[in-house]
């Protein structure tokens, strides 16, 4: 008999035109829904938090999965210049609103405020809920993806966030590391998966499942 499994994902298990292709076909929950032995409901928010997802967990339990396969944290713990709810309110001024997020949108800004949009705190107590919610199910959580050394350029203290909360992550007992993920895995921002990423992140689920 077919498995249930209820997908929960940010942007990355969300077929993408930039800044490569990567088709719906192509994408790690769409291969899992061609597998016969399973059944698939896929939520996926694109730029969501954990907190976004679970905020949607009481629409989806009513379809009782087997197995739960979550995908989240980067939109969560990458260094931000402003808070959601401040980058929210700024955007409504007149005139200034623009010229004010772009002149405080850099590194500078992000390395004295050390927020982001989601604190680890925060993000512990989320992957709990999600945990609870679904106790008596199979609940794989998948990695974050590992930073290059070019995306720490570009966002300074961005390596050390992802490792801390990978290792939230990774007290969980269905934790699916992503630290051996060939960088050819990896489109060219250095956090969504191309067609190949997600054929290894499918591939490292079905084994995580047939284990």
């Amino acid at each position: 008999m077919a498995k249930k499994v209820l997908v929960l994902t940010d942007s990355l298990g969300l077929p993408r035109e930039k800044p490569e292709v990567c088709a719906y076909e192509q994408t790690w929950p769409v291969l899992l829904k061609q597998n016969s032995d399973f059944i698939v409901h896929q939520v996926s928010i694109g730029g969501g938090t954990s907190s976004d997802l679970v905020r949607q967990i009481e629409y989806h339990q009513s379809f009782n999965p087997d197995i739960v396969i979550v995908q989240v944290g980067i939109v969560d713990c990458a260094p931000r210049f402003m808070t959601r709810l401040e980058l929210e309110i700024v955007k409504k001024i007149p005139f200034l609103g623009r010229k004010l997020i772009k002149s405080l949108n850099n590194n500078t800004v992000r390395k004295f405020r050390n927020i982001s949009y989601c604190s680890p705190k925060a993000f512990e107590n989320n992957i709990n809920k999600i945990q609870h919610a679904f106790k008596d199910k199979e609940v794989f959580f998948i990695g974050i993806l590992p930073a290059a050394d070019t995306y720490e350029s570009i966002l300074p203290g961005i390596s050390a966030n992802i490792k801390l909360y990978n290792k939230i992550l990774s007290g969980q007992q269905g934790f699916l590391p992503m630290d051996l993920i060939p960088s050819s895995c990896i489109m060219s921002d250095h956090h969504h998966l191309n067609a190949n990423g997600h054929t290894f992140v499918y591939s490292k689920i079905l084994q995580q499942i047939n284990s």
